[in-house]
């Protein structure tokens, strides 16, 4: 068990819940699978087989949200359009206006719908409660408005707040980059994106190439600033930092522990070690980037 990506949030001391009493307010947002006339469902489902919903080990919380769609090729629905429009054609002599092939559409997807194959898709969602993060397995955007909405559904007052530094991403790999520094704890790896400013789209994308001091500081006194790098924290994690304020991309855990052989004593030390580290590199990551910035 390990995060793939971490969008971060900041829960600061005001997250009350017990592992139970969020659990009950999920409750109401379970997964239940598609039905036949649903083109996507999603909700929360226990991390660990068997188990509640909030699965909680010293003030960290794990919970997994699922999404299942259905999958609906535009290529089988337009042959199904295509084959209603020609049985229309043959009983009425003309073709179907445009209302009447809106309508035809609209039959053929009902009636698809629930002969199509589904996919599910997991998330999973790490809260530490003693220290304030919210952190999901995920770099995207909309996931993450996924996870987010969810949680506010079930309890509106939690304090989820958007990670703000008082130096921004893309400023500081900049200047990491134009002067040859890593902050304390962090090494830069050999991946990394420059982009131009304003209407420009010229871009530069290095992968698995050495970082040249004398070709960054080139393509930054040119305009470019650094929209992702690669780095690796305490010789532990590696990743890719995005612009994003604080998402991470390809994380790989480099000192894999041995495996206990218990399965419910794996799945424990597991989840100890995913917690220990994301903590320490979250607040690694935040004092690299000056600390979060004051709302004042």
């Amino acid at each position: 068990m390990f995060f793939t990506n971490l969008t971060l949030y900041s829960l600061g001391d005001e997250f009350r819940h017990s592992a139970a009493s969020l659990a009950e307010a999920i409750k109401p947002c379970a997964f239940v699978p598609c039905g036949a006339n649903d083109v996507q469902t999603m909700g929360w489902s226990a991390p660990r087989d068997g188990g509640e919903l909030v699965y909680a080990l010293d003030e960290q919380f794990l919970l997994r949200l699922d999404i299942e769609k259905k999958l609906l090729p535009a290529k089988v629905i337009k042959k199904e359009v295509a084959r209603r429009v020609e049985i229309h054609f043959q009983q009425q002599g003309f073709k179907p206006g445009k209302k009447q092939l809106r309508q035809i559409k609209e039959d053929a997807e009902a009636e698809l719908l629930p002969r199509a194959f589904t996919t599910t898709s997991s998330t999973l969602v790490w809260i530490d409660v003693k220290n304030g993060w919210l952190g999901i397995d995920t770099a995207s955007a909309n996931r993450s408005d996924d996870v987010i909405g969810l949680l506010l559904k079930a309890d509106p007052a939690l304090p989820i707040r958007s990670i703000n530094t008082a130096q921004d991403t893309i400023t500081a790999m900049t200047q990491w980059l134009a002067q040859d520094f890593a902050p304390v704890g962090f090494t830069v790896d050999q991946d990394a994106l420059l982009c131009a400013s304003g209407e420009s789209t010229a871009r530069v994308r290095y992968a698995d190439h050495t970082l040249e001091p004398a070709d960054m500081g080139g393509h930054i006194e040119a305009g470019k600033s650094c929209h992702s790098l690669g780095m690796t924290w305490d010789s532990k994690i590696s990743f890719v930092l995005t612009k994003d304020s604080i998402t991470l991309k390809k994380i790989k855990q480099l000192d894999v522990m041995a495996a206990v052989v218990n399965e419910d004593e794996q799945f424990d030390s597991d989840f100890t070690l995913l917690a220990g580290e994301l903590h320490a590199l979250s607040t690694d990551l935040v004092d690299a980037l000056g600390g979060l910035r004051s709302e004042e």
